[in-house]
Protein backbone atom coordinates (compact mmCIF):
# COMPACT_ATOMS: atom_id res chain seq x y z
CA UNK A 1 0.00 0.00 0.00
CA UNK A 2 2.81 2.42 0.87
CA UNK A 3 4.53 1.68 -2.43
CA UNK A 4 1.32 2.43 -4.31
CA UNK A 5 0.87 5.77 -2.51
CA UNK A 6 4.47 6.65 -3.16
CA UNK A 7 4.05 6.04 -6.90
CA UNK A 8 0.87 8.12 -7.00
CA UNK A 9 2.58 11.03 -5.24
CA UNK A 10 5.37 10.94 -7.77
CA UNK A 11 2.82 10.95 -10.58
CA UNK A 12 0.92 13.92 -9.19
CA UNK A 13 4.03 16.06 -9.00
CA UNK A 14 5.08 15.43 -12.62
CA UNK A 15 7.22 13.08 -14.58
CA UNK A 16 8.91 10.28 -12.71
CA UNK A 17 12.66 10.86 -12.43
CA UNK A 18 14.75 8.97 -14.98
CA UNK A 19 17.13 6.47 -13.39
CA UNK A 20 20.82 7.09 -13.73
CA UNK A 21 21.13 3.96 -15.83
CA UNK A 22 18.99 5.64 -18.50
CA UNK A 23 21.03 8.84 -18.65
CA UNK A 24 21.66 8.20 -22.32
CA UNK A 25 17.97 8.33 -23.14
CA UNK A 26 17.00 10.90 -25.77
CA UNK A 27 15.60 14.05 -24.18
CA UNK A 28 13.17 16.16 -26.14
CA UNK A 29 11.76 19.61 -25.46
CA UNK A 30 9.30 21.75 -27.39
CA UNK A 31 11.81 24.50 -28.25
CA UNK A 32 14.16 21.98 -29.85
CA UNK A 33 11.32 20.40 -31.83
CA UNK A 34 10.27 23.81 -33.14
CA UNK A 35 13.84 24.61 -34.17
CA UNK A 36 14.26 21.25 -35.92
CA UNK A 37 10.96 21.70 -37.73
CA UNK A 38 12.04 25.13 -38.95
CA UNK A 39 15.41 23.84 -40.17
CA UNK A 40 13.66 20.97 -41.95
CA UNK A 41 10.98 23.18 -43.53
CA UNK A 42 11.42 22.85 -47.34
CA UNK A 43 10.01 26.30 -48.14
CA UNK A 44 12.83 28.05 -46.26
CA UNK A 45 14.99 27.29 -49.28
CA UNK A 46 12.75 29.67 -51.21
CA UNK A 47 14.32 32.61 -49.39
CA UNK A 48 17.75 31.92 -50.93
CA UNK A 49 16.21 31.30 -54.34
CA UNK A 50 14.26 34.57 -54.11
CA UNK A 51 17.52 36.41 -53.32
CA UNK A 52 19.22 34.88 -56.37
CA UNK A 53 16.28 35.75 -58.63
CA UNK A 54 16.19 39.31 -57.28
CA UNK A 55 19.94 39.77 -57.81
CA UNK A 56 19.57 38.73 -61.46
CA UNK A 57 16.62 41.07 -61.98
CA UNK A 58 18.58 44.00 -60.53
CA UNK A 59 21.49 43.20 -62.84
CA UNK A 60 19.03 43.24 -65.73
CA UNK A 61 17.71 46.62 -64.60
CA UNK A 62 21.23 48.06 -64.40
CA UNK A 63 21.94 46.89 -67.93
CA UNK A 64 19.58 49.66 -69.04
CA UNK A 65 22.52 52.10 -68.65
CA UNK A 66 24.86 49.96 -70.71
CA UNK A 67 25.20 50.80 -74.42
CA UNK A 68 22.86 48.91 -76.71
CA UNK A 69 24.75 47.69 -79.78
CA UNK A 70 22.88 46.11 -82.70
CA UNK A 71 24.31 44.87 -85.97
CA UNK A 72 21.84 45.52 -88.76
CA UNK A 73 21.80 45.04 -92.48
CA UNK A 74 19.39 45.40 -95.33
CA UNK A 75 19.11 45.16 -99.10
CA UNK A 76 16.29 47.05 -100.78
CA UNK A 77 14.90 47.85 -104.16
CA UNK A 78 12.92 51.05 -104.42
CA UNK A 79 10.63 52.26 -107.16
CA UNK A 80 12.33 55.65 -107.57
CA UNK A 81 15.55 57.44 -106.61
CA UNK A 82 16.76 61.03 -106.51
CA UNK A 83 17.36 62.43 -109.99
CA UNK A 84 16.88 65.62 -112.03
CA UNK A 85 17.11 66.50 -115.72
CA UNK A 86 18.85 69.88 -115.48
CA UNK A 87 22.08 69.67 -117.50
CA UNK A 88 25.20 71.12 -115.85
CA UNK A 89 27.99 71.94 -118.33
CA UNK A 90 31.19 70.00 -117.66
CA UNK A 91 29.63 67.82 -114.96
CA UNK A 92 28.44 64.30 -115.53
CA UNK A 93 26.22 63.35 -112.59
CA UNK A 94 25.76 59.74 -111.54
CA UNK A 95 22.58 58.99 -109.62
CA UNK A 96 22.05 56.03 -107.27
CA UNK A 97 20.46 52.95 -108.67
CA UNK A 98 17.16 51.50 -107.46
CA UNK A 99 18.90 48.67 -105.55
CA UNK A 100 20.58 49.77 -102.33
CA UNK A 101 22.56 47.92 -99.63
CA UNK A 102 23.94 48.66 -96.21
CA UNK A 103 25.25 46.94 -93.06
CA UNK A 104 25.88 48.96 -89.94
CA UNK A 105 26.26 49.05 -86.16
CA UNK A 106 23.48 50.86 -84.33
CA UNK A 107 24.57 52.14 -80.89
CA UNK A 108 22.31 53.72 -78.27
CA UNK A 109 23.47 54.94 -74.87
CA UNK A 110 20.98 56.05 -72.22
CA UNK A 111 21.98 59.30 -70.54
CA UNK A 112 19.03 59.59 -68.14
CA UNK A 113 16.13 57.16 -68.03
CA UNK A 114 13.81 59.35 -65.98
CA UNK A 115 14.62 57.42 -62.78
CA UNK A 116 13.24 54.13 -64.14
CA UNK A 117 16.25 51.98 -63.14
CA UNK A 118 16.24 53.29 -59.57
CA UNK A 119 12.50 52.77 -59.26
CA UNK A 120 12.68 49.26 -60.72
CA UNK A 121 15.44 48.31 -58.26
CA UNK A 122 13.46 49.80 -55.39
CA UNK A 123 10.39 47.83 -56.42
CA UNK A 124 12.40 44.64 -56.77
CA UNK A 125 14.00 45.04 -53.33
CA UNK A 126 10.57 45.63 -51.80
CA UNK A 127 9.22 42.53 -53.56
CA UNK A 128 12.17 40.47 -52.28
CA UNK A 129 11.63 41.52 -48.66
CA UNK A 130 7.91 40.79 -48.91
CA UNK A 131 8.62 37.40 -50.48
CA UNK A 132 11.09 36.42 -47.76
CA UNK A 133 8.69 37.56 -45.04
CA UNK A 134 5.91 35.49 -46.58
CA UNK A 135 8.12 32.42 -46.14
CA UNK A 136 8.65 33.45 -42.50
CA UNK A 137 4.89 33.69 -42.00
CA UNK A 138 4.41 30.18 -43.35
CA UNK A 139 7.30 28.87 -41.25
CA UNK A 140 5.74 30.40 -38.12
CA UNK A 141 2.66 28.26 -38.65
CA UNK A 142 4.88 25.23 -37.97
CA UNK A 143 4.82 26.23 -34.29
CA UNK A 144 1.12 25.42 -34.09
CA UNK A 145 1.62 22.06 -35.82
CA UNK A 146 4.58 21.03 -33.68
CA UNK A 147 2.84 22.11 -30.48
CA UNK A 148 -0.23 20.01 -31.33
CA UNK A 149 1.77 16.79 -31.80
CA UNK A 150 4.11 17.48 -28.87
CA UNK A 151 1.31 18.05 -26.37
CA UNK A 152 -0.68 15.09 -27.67
CA UNK A 153 2.39 12.99 -26.96
CA UNK A 154 2.65 14.43 -23.47
CA UNK A 155 -1.01 13.59 -22.82
CA UNK A 156 -0.48 10.03 -23.99
CA UNK A 157 2.61 9.69 -21.79
CA UNK A 158 0.78 10.95 -18.71
CA UNK A 159 -2.19 8.66 -19.37
CA UNK A 160 0.24 5.80 -19.86
CA UNK A 161 1.92 6.48 -16.51
CA UNK A 162 -1.44 6.56 -14.74
CA UNK A 163 -2.49 3.25 -16.31
CA UNK A 164 0.85 1.65 -15.47
CA UNK A 165 0.44 2.78 -11.87
CA UNK A 166 -3.09 1.34 -11.85
CA UNK A 167 -1.75 -1.89 -13.28
CA UNK A 168 0.77 -2.23 -10.46
CA UNK A 169 -1.97 -1.65 -7.90
CA UNK A 170 -4.19 -4.27 -9.57
CA UNK A 171 -1.41 -6.86 -9.67
CA UNK A 172 -0.54 -6.37 -6.01
CA UNK A 173 -4.21 -6.52 -5.03
CA UNK A 174 -4.61 -9.68 -7.10
CA UNK A 175 -1.64 -11.28 -5.35
CA UNK A 176 -3.09 -10.44 -1.93
CA UNK A 177 -6.45 -11.96 -2.85
CA UNK A 178 -4.77 -15.12 -4.12
CA UNK A 179 -2.92 -15.44 -0.85
CA UNK A 180 -6.20 -15.36 1.11
CA UNK A 181 -8.13 -17.56 -1.33
CA UNK A 182 -7.09 -20.82 0.29
CA UNK A 183 -8.33 -19.59 3.67
CA UNK A 184 -11.79 -18.86 2.26
CA UNK A 185 -11.55 -15.11 2.86
CA UNK A 186 -11.44 -14.24 -0.86
CA UNK A 187 -13.54 -15.72 -3.61
CA UNK A 188 -12.30 -17.15 -6.91
CA UNK A 189 -14.77 -14.94 -8.75
CA UNK A 190 -13.18 -11.79 -7.31
CA UNK A 191 -9.71 -13.01 -8.24
CA UNK A 192 -10.84 -13.69 -11.79
CA UNK A 193 -12.39 -10.23 -12.13
CA UNK A 194 -9.15 -8.60 -11.02
CA UNK A 195 -7.23 -10.74 -13.50
CA UNK A 196 -9.63 -9.70 -16.29
CA UNK A 197 -9.15 -6.04 -15.34
CA UNK A 198 -5.36 -6.50 -15.51
CA UNK A 199 -5.69 -7.88 -19.05
CA UNK A 200 -7.98 -5.01 -20.11
CA UNK A 201 -5.52 -2.49 -18.68
CA UNK A 202 -2.73 -4.16 -20.66
CA UNK A 203 -4.81 -3.65 -23.80
CA UNK A 204 -5.32 0.04 -22.99
CA UNK A 205 -1.58 0.44 -22.46
CA UNK A 206 -0.85 -1.21 -25.82
CA UNK A 207 -3.33 1.10 -27.57
CA UNK A 208 -1.72 4.20 -26.06
CA UNK A 209 1.78 2.97 -26.93
CA UNK A 210 0.65 2.39 -30.53
CA UNK A 211 -0.78 5.92 -30.78
CA UNK A 212 2.39 7.31 -29.24
CA UNK A 213 4.55 5.49 -31.79
CA UNK A 214 2.47 6.91 -34.63
CA UNK A 215 2.74 10.48 -33.32
CA UNK A 216 6.49 10.12 -32.81
CA UNK A 217 6.89 8.98 -36.41
CA UNK A 218 4.92 12.00 -37.65
CA UNK A 219 7.00 14.31 -35.46
CA UNK A 220 10.15 12.70 -36.89
CA UNK A 221 8.95 13.56 -40.40
CA UNK A 222 8.19 17.17 -39.44
CA UNK A 223 11.51 17.72 -37.64
CA UNK A 224 13.67 15.65 -39.96
CA UNK A 225 15.18 13.93 -36.89
CA UNK A 226 14.84 10.33 -35.81
CA UNK A 227 12.99 10.49 -32.50
CA UNK A 228 13.34 7.37 -30.39
CA UNK A 229 10.28 5.56 -29.05
CA UNK A 230 11.50 5.92 -25.47
CA UNK A 231 12.40 9.61 -25.84
CA UNK A 232 11.87 11.60 -22.67
CA UNK A 233 9.53 14.52 -23.35
CA UNK A 234 10.00 17.55 -21.15
CA UNK A 235 6.99 19.55 -20.06
CA UNK A 236 7.69 23.18 -21.08
CA UNK A 237 8.18 25.77 -18.38
CA UNK A 238 5.73 28.52 -19.30
CA UNK A 239 4.84 31.94 -17.95
CA UNK A 240 1.44 33.44 -18.55
CA UNK A 241 1.42 37.21 -19.05
CA UNK A 242 -1.76 38.80 -20.28
CA UNK A 243 -0.91 40.75 -23.44
CA UNK A 244 -3.14 42.40 -26.01
CA UNK A 245 -0.28 43.60 -28.21
CA UNK A 246 0.23 41.12 -31.02
CA UNK A 247 3.67 40.98 -32.65
CA UNK A 248 3.19 38.33 -35.29
CA UNK A 249 5.33 38.04 -38.46
CA UNK A 250 2.12 38.56 -40.47
CA UNK A 251 2.06 42.24 -39.53
CA UNK A 252 5.55 42.78 -40.91
CA UNK A 253 4.43 41.00 -44.07
CA UNK A 254 1.44 43.34 -44.44
CA UNK A 255 3.75 46.34 -44.00
CA UNK A 256 6.20 45.06 -46.61
CA UNK A 257 3.34 44.44 -49.05
CA UNK A 258 2.31 48.09 -48.62
CA UNK A 259 5.89 49.22 -49.23
CA UNK A 260 6.05 47.09 -52.36
CA UNK A 261 2.89 48.72 -53.74
CA UNK A 262 4.16 52.22 -52.87
CA UNK A 263 7.37 51.44 -54.74
CA UNK A 264 5.16 50.48 -57.67
CA UNK A 265 3.57 53.96 -57.54
CA UNK A 266 6.99 55.58 -57.77
CA UNK A 267 7.82 53.35 -60.71
CA UNK A 268 4.67 54.53 -62.50
CA UNK A 269 5.68 58.14 -61.85
CA UNK A 270 9.14 57.51 -63.30
CA UNK A 271 7.64 55.98 -66.41
CA UNK A 272 6.09 59.37 -67.27
CA UNK A 273 9.46 61.18 -67.26
CA UNK A 274 11.40 62.02 -70.45
CA UNK A 275 14.35 59.84 -71.46
CA UNK A 276 17.61 61.33 -72.81
CA UNK A 277 19.99 59.24 -74.85
CA UNK A 278 22.94 59.38 -77.28
CA UNK A 279 23.00 57.35 -80.44
CA UNK A 280 25.28 56.57 -83.35
CA UNK A 281 25.50 54.51 -86.50
CA UNK A 282 28.57 53.35 -88.41
CA UNK A 283 28.43 51.15 -91.45
CA UNK A 284 29.14 50.38 -95.09
CA UNK A 285 26.68 50.53 -97.95
CA UNK A 286 25.54 51.81 -101.34
CA UNK A 287 24.96 54.66 -101.23
CA UNK A 288 26.64 56.05 -98.10
CA UNK A 289 25.71 59.43 -96.71
CA UNK A 290 26.07 60.92 -100.21
CA UNK A 291 22.74 60.14 -101.81
CA UNK A 292 24.03 61.24 -105.24
CA UNK A 293 26.70 58.54 -105.23
CA UNK A 294 26.22 55.11 -106.71
CA UNK A 295 29.31 53.65 -105.02
CA UNK A 296 29.78 51.56 -101.87
CA UNK A 297 31.13 53.75 -99.07
CA UNK A 298 31.54 53.91 -95.31
CA UNK A 299 29.34 56.20 -93.24
CA UNK A 300 28.58 57.20 -89.65
CA UNK A 301 26.20 59.41 -87.77
CA UNK A 302 26.13 60.48 -84.08
CA UNK A 303 23.72 62.52 -82.03
CA UNK A 304 21.60 62.90 -78.93
CA UNK A 305 17.89 62.31 -78.58
CA UNK A 306 14.88 62.79 -76.37
CA UNK A 307 11.96 60.47 -75.92
CA UNK A 308 8.89 61.61 -74.01
CA UNK A 309 5.44 60.21 -74.32
CA UNK A 310 3.31 63.33 -74.00
CA UNK A 311 0.13 61.48 -73.14
CA UNK A 312 -0.63 57.90 -72.15
CA UNK A 313 -4.39 58.49 -72.11
CA UNK A 314 -4.38 58.32 -68.28
CA UNK A 315 -2.99 54.78 -68.28
CA UNK A 316 -0.53 55.50 -65.43
CA UNK A 317 -3.24 57.33 -63.49
CA UNK A 318 -5.57 54.35 -63.65
CA UNK A 319 -2.77 52.00 -62.62
CA UNK A 320 -2.10 54.22 -59.59
CA UNK A 321 -5.77 54.01 -58.68
CA UNK A 322 -5.61 50.21 -58.93
CA UNK A 323 -2.53 50.31 -56.72
CA UNK A 324 -4.44 52.37 -54.12
CA UNK A 325 -7.29 49.86 -54.09
CA UNK A 326 -4.79 47.04 -53.60
CA UNK A 327 -3.33 48.84 -50.57
CA UNK A 328 -6.81 49.19 -49.14
CA UNK A 329 -7.38 45.45 -49.61
CA UNK A 330 -4.21 44.72 -47.63
CA UNK A 331 -5.47 47.00 -44.85
CA UNK A 332 -8.74 45.06 -44.67
CA UNK A 333 -6.87 41.74 -44.60
CA UNK A 334 -4.68 43.05 -41.78
CA UNK A 335 -7.70 44.28 -39.81
CA UNK A 336 -9.43 40.94 -40.26
CA UNK A 337 -6.31 39.06 -39.13
CA UNK A 338 -5.89 41.27 -36.07
CA UNK A 339 -9.55 40.86 -35.13
CA UNK A 340 -9.31 37.07 -35.34
CA UNK A 341 -6.15 37.03 -33.25
CA UNK A 342 -7.81 39.18 -30.58
CA UNK A 343 -10.75 36.78 -30.54
CA UNK A 344 -8.36 33.85 -30.08
CA UNK A 345 -6.64 35.68 -27.23
CA UNK A 346 -9.93 36.20 -25.43
CA UNK A 347 -10.92 32.58 -25.99
CA UNK A 348 -7.54 31.25 -24.85
CA UNK A 349 -7.47 33.45 -21.73
CA UNK A 350 -10.88 32.14 -20.75
CA UNK A 351 -9.68 28.59 -21.40
CA UNK A 352 -6.63 29.11 -19.18
CA UNK A 353 -8.80 30.45 -16.37
CA UNK A 354 -11.23 27.54 -16.72
CA UNK A 355 -8.49 24.90 -16.67
CA UNK A 356 -6.98 26.40 -13.52
CA UNK A 357 -10.33 25.99 -11.76
CA UNK A 358 -10.63 22.42 -13.04
CA UNK A 359 -7.20 21.59 -11.62
CA UNK A 360 -8.26 22.84 -8.19
CA UNK A 361 -11.32 20.60 -8.34
CA UNK A 362 -9.18 17.69 -9.57
CA UNK A 363 -6.90 17.98 -6.55
CA UNK A 364 -9.83 17.83 -4.12
CA UNK A 365 -11.43 14.97 -6.05
CA UNK A 366 -8.21 12.92 -6.09
CA UNK A 367 -7.88 13.13 -2.31
CA UNK A 368 -11.45 11.83 -1.95
CA UNK A 369 -11.01 9.08 -4.52
CA UNK A 370 -7.75 7.89 -2.96
CA UNK A 371 -9.41 7.69 0.43
CA UNK A 372 -12.37 5.75 -1.00
CA UNK A 373 -10.12 3.33 -2.88
CA UNK A 374 -7.99 2.75 0.20
CA UNK A 375 -11.05 1.75 2.22
CA UNK A 376 -12.36 -0.40 -0.65
CA UNK A 377 -9.05 -2.25 -0.85
CA UNK A 378 -9.21 -3.13 2.84
CA UNK A 379 -12.85 -4.16 2.58
CA UNK A 380 -12.10 -6.39 -0.43
CA UNK A 381 -9.32 -8.13 1.45
CA UNK A 382 -11.71 -8.72 4.36
CA UNK A 383 -14.41 -10.02 2.01
CA UNK A 384 -17.00 -7.37 2.90
CA UNK A 385 -17.29 -6.06 -0.69
CA UNK A 386 -16.98 -7.67 -4.11
CA UNK A 387 -14.22 -7.11 -6.63
CA UNK A 388 -16.74 -5.25 -8.79
CA UNK A 389 -17.20 -2.65 -6.06
CA UNK A 390 -13.46 -2.33 -5.63
CA UNK A 391 -12.81 -2.00 -9.37
CA UNK A 392 -15.47 0.69 -9.62
CA UNK A 393 -13.75 2.74 -6.93
CA UNK A 394 -10.28 2.13 -8.40
CA UNK A 395 -11.46 3.12 -11.89
CA UNK A 396 -12.94 6.32 -10.49
CA UNK A 397 -9.60 7.15 -8.87
CA UNK A 398 -7.78 6.38 -12.10
CA UNK A 399 -10.11 8.61 -14.11
CA UNK A 400 -9.59 11.39 -11.56
CA UNK A 401 -5.81 11.03 -11.91
CA UNK A 402 -6.01 11.01 -15.72
CA UNK A 403 -8.24 14.07 -15.64
CA UNK A 404 -5.78 15.87 -13.36
CA UNK A 405 -2.74 15.05 -15.49
CA UNK A 406 -4.65 15.93 -18.66
CA UNK A 407 -5.68 19.31 -17.29
CA UNK A 408 -2.11 20.08 -16.23
CA UNK A 409 -0.85 19.39 -19.75
CA UNK A 410 -3.77 21.31 -21.29
CA UNK A 411 -2.93 24.32 -19.11
CA UNK A 412 0.67 24.38 -20.36
CA UNK A 413 -0.56 23.91 -23.92
CA UNK A 414 -3.07 26.75 -23.60
CA UNK A 415 -0.36 29.11 -22.31
CA UNK A 416 1.94 28.05 -25.16
CA UNK A 417 -0.89 28.69 -27.63
CA UNK A 418 -1.45 32.10 -26.08
CA UNK A 419 2.22 33.00 -26.46
CA UNK A 420 2.15 31.77 -30.07
CA UNK A 421 -0.87 33.97 -30.84
CA UNK A 422 0.83 37.12 -29.54
CA UNK A 423 4.03 36.23 -31.42
CA UNK A 424 6.44 35.30 -28.64
CA UNK A 425 7.77 32.23 -30.47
Amino acid sequence: MKARNFNVVLLLFGLIAIPATLSGQQKLDLTTCRQWARENYPKLEQAELLKKISALKIKNNRSGYLPQVDLKGQATYQSDVVSFDIPIPGIDLEFPTNDQYKVYLDVKQTIWDGGMMHSKNETENAALEAGIQKVEVEAYQLNVLVEAYFFNLLLLEQNLKVLETQQEVLKKQHERLLSTLEFGVARQKDCDKLRAEIIQTDQKILEIESKKTGLLEILSVITGKQIEKDAQLKIPLVTFREENLINRPEFKYFKLQQQQLLAGVRLLTSSRNPVFFAFGQAGYGKPGMNMLSNEFDTFYIVGVGLSWRITDWKLAQRKKQINAYQREIIETVQSDFEQKQQMQLVETKEKISNIKELIKNDEMLIDLRKSITKRASSELENGTITSTDYLTDLSAETLALISYETHKIQLVQAIENYNTIIGEK
